[in-house]
């Protein structure tokens, strides 16, 4: 029997296209709870809906500092925004400023400048679970989120007093600011507050689980393997907004793994691990992309076609679990490192003999660098389910703390989620 079931496992694992894992791991807030091992009870339907919520002002560089939310990704070096963008019409107002900002020296950290600002957001999940017999089960996972994303008028970081060439009174750098608006519509980009509401990758998966009590040491020993795909429904990044957010993975399609285990002892202390990983599919999308290996930042003017390869992430975790305490209150302390590699961009246009991107330029940009974090987890749940009894309702508190990282929002949630388990034999 049991080589019967790590048998249909595989075949799960392998031939799985129309299956999911949940929509979870994101750069601009803590991370959610992995979860548990899935209980093995045959037709046991589970219905949750989870909410939370954060906000911040501040995020972490790619050298771990505390810097503005929209600053993660490094300075906005404006002297050079312009160079390398084809097409440029010296008539023109705007193009004359980028132009002639290119050519004065550099000295510091003349004209740059820092964005600061807040990001909110509020997210749900709507998260259904139905088992079968001998462990095997399905879920369906369906996130949305809203985002407020709260840019304020930026600081111009260029010296006021220096031995240099040049300084925030140098008149090309004046010009480019008072053109800076100007620039930014002759590019079609705007830097403006918005409100981003929409569904995230919603996920339908299969699994199998195993809870296995027939031990002398521990209490029990349960495990979950659940595999799936990703599908498109979050929205897709709008190029044109610069700090606009996707509200799902920028519609890529992902393939899931992940596993789950968990060990019980003295009948009330659990604790488990977790580790998965997402690999998504390439896609063509029309992106903003660097022309200047020293740019920097999220503003881009250039824009083209590319084949878009977005990196993998991958999560490990752990908890210890408080189980049912006074026959109702359990407490879950827990950890999650998630990490997204490096997302590459081939661009259609970089060879010929008049190139507009160089591949090597528009793989430098900090924006498609991968993210790391760190979360700590903290959870309280009430259990009603009584022995015997066909309903479970359960409630429960979340807080997701994000305790460092690299490229990351540092962005705390905190929410509540309620569910119900429903068992058809009991």
């Amino acid at each position: 029997m049991k080589l019967v079931k790590i048998y249909l496992l595989i075949t799960c694992l392998a031939l799985s296209t129309t299956t999911d894992s949940q929509d979870m791991y994101h750069y601009y807030r803590a991370s959610p709870f992995f979860g548990e091992p899935r209980l093995e009870k045959s037709w046991l339907s589970t219905i949750e809906f989870t909410i939370f919520s954060g906000s911040t002002s501040t995020g972490k560089n790619a050298k771990t500092s505390t810097v503005p939310v929209f600053d993660i990704y490094g300075i906005h070096n404006m002297r050079l925004l312009g160079s390398g963008v084809p097409n440029k019409d010296i008539t023109n107002t705007a193009d004359l400023a980028l132009i002639n900002l290119a050519n004065t020296p550099a000295n510091g950290c003349y004209a740059e400048f820092s964005f600061p600002g807040s990001f909110k957001v509020l997210e749900g999940a709507l998260n259904v679970t139905q088992n079968f017999a001998h462990g095997m089960f399905a879920q369906m996972y369906i996130p949305f989120r809203q985002f407020t994303i709260s840019p304020q008028h930026f600081i111009d970081l260029s010296p006021a007093i220096t031995d240099g060439p040049t300084n925030i009174n140098t008149p090309e750098w004046q010009e480019f600011i008072a053109q800076f608006n100007a620039i930014l519509s002759n590019y079609n980009l705007n830097v403006c507050k918005a409100k981003v509401t929409g569904l995230g990758a919603v996920s339908a998966e299969l699994g199998w689980t195993l809870n296995y009590q027939e031990t002398e040491l521990l209490d029990f020993v349960d495990a979950t393997f659940k595999a799936g795909v990703l599908l498109r429904t979050g929205t897709d990044k709008n190029e044109d907004s610069v700090f606009d957010i996707s509200t799902g993975y920028d519609k890529h399609f992902g393939f899931p793994l992940s596993f789950d285990m968990s060990f019980g002892l003295y009948d009330w202390f659990t604790s488990g691990i977790h580790a998965g990983v997402i690999g998504f599919l390439d896609r063509n999308k029309e992106i903003r992309m660097k022309t200047d290996i020293n740019q920097s930042g999220m503003i881009k003017l250039a824009k083209g076609n590319a084949r878009v390869s977005l990196g993998p992430i991958w999560d490990i975790g752990l908890y210890s679990k408080a189980d049912h305490m006074a026959d109702l209150i359990s407490i879950i302390v827990g950890y999650t490192f998630a990490q997204q590699q490096n997302t590459t961009l081939c661009p259609q246009n970089c060879t010929g003999d008049n190139p507009i991107f160089d591949v090597q330029i528009v793989n430098s940009d900090q924006m498609y660098k991968g993210w790391q974090m760190n979360t700590l987890h903290f959870l309280v749940e009430l259990d009603f389910t009584k022995e015997n009894r066909r309903f479970g309702p359960r409630v429960g508190f979340i807080f997701n703390g994000n305790a460092g990282g690299k490229r990351v929002f540092k962005n705390n949630t905190i929410g509540g989620y309620a569910g119900i388990d429903v068992a058809w034999c009991y």
